[in-house]
Formats: structure tokens, sequence, C-alpha cells
């Protein structure tokens, strides 16, 4: 049982990872939520069948982007309303840009291409976001999303179906 279950988790792990992110943006807090994500679910689902874990494995990490968020919102109003700006919080290394021109040539327009796709996907609304990342980039048929999502699967259709229509519509140039 230990073995199958450390082999889900390997198998979901990075997938689970690249969702986060883009979620996100920060790949450090990416990397918190899906190690917590893993905690919860190991302690709490490990004992039920396999074919459920990745609905339920989902269903935890989207619970988590949610209260990662819900958590910002209180630490921005709780610095806002004690008058300090968040940038004298932050570290100034955090601030320095990455060395764009080491990257090969070659991965430019991949990397451009992505850059949008990110943005793309990071400018839908929450729900569709999740649809299309559910479904899409981590490959969850229909019943696993909507119960990820906590939603109906004709939710998820319409979440998606309008999400890859503003994408398309977007990224028209990338495709």
């Amino acid at each position: 049982m230990q073995d199958s279950l450390d082999e889900f988790l390997a198998s979901v792990e990075l997938r689970a990872f690249h969702l986060v992110r883009l979620k996100l943006g920060n790949p450090d807090d990416a990397h918190d939520v899906v190690q917590d994500g893993m905690e919860r679910f190991v302690s709490h689902y490990r004992d039920r069948p396999r074919e459920e874990w990745t609905r339920l494995f989902y269903g935890i990490i989207h619970n988590r982007v949610r209260d990662y968020y819900r958590h910002g919102q209180v630490k921005k109003r709780l610095i806002r309303d004690s008058g300090q700006d968040e940038d004298d919080r932050q570290d100034p290394l955090e601030r320095v840009e990455g060395p764009a021109a080491l990257r090969p040539e070659e991965q430019v327009g991949t990397e451009r291409s992505m850059e949008s796709l990110v943005a793309a996907i990071s400018d839908l609304p929450q729900r569709q976001q999740e649809a299309v990342t559910l479904r899409v980039i981590q490959g969850l048929d229909v019943e696993e999303t909507a119960q990820a999502m906590g939603c109906s699967q004709g939710s998820v259709k319409t979440h998606l179906s309008r999400a890859l229509a503003s994408l398309r519509e977007v990224l028209g140039e990338h495709r």
C-alpha cells in the first residue's frame, strides 16, 4: 500500500507544482502549497480507494490555493491598515530580475509563447482557470474535474468552453 501511495505522489508532484506555480506565480509558494497538499492527502485519504486519489488530491490542492489567496488578502489588509508599504517588507533580492540574456537563443520563442499562455490563463476568471488547469494541463476527466472544483459536470464544460474561446482569441498569433 505504501509503495502504491509513494508512486501516486511521485506521479502527481511535478504536475501539481506546475499547476500551482501557474496560479500563484511564485515557485517557492507553489512548493509549499504542494507539500502541504501532499501531507494533508496522506494524513486524511491514504486509506481511500486508489481510483479516488487523483480527484481527492487535486481537490486538496485547489483548496490550498484558495486558502493561500485568502491569507494573502488578509495580509494585504493588515499591511495597508498598518500604514506600511508591502515593498518595504520584501527582500530586495526578490525584486531583482533574472539574467534573461543568458538563456539560449532557440528558447526565446518558446519562452515568449509560454509567458503569453501563462499570462492569458492568469487573466481568466478563477473558475475558468481551474477548469483549464485541471482538464487541459492536468488531464483530469470531466467528472474528476467537477469533483475537484465542487461543481457540476455541466459547469466544468461551460467554464472550459468559455476559457478556451478566450484563450484562442488572446493567443491567436501563438497557435
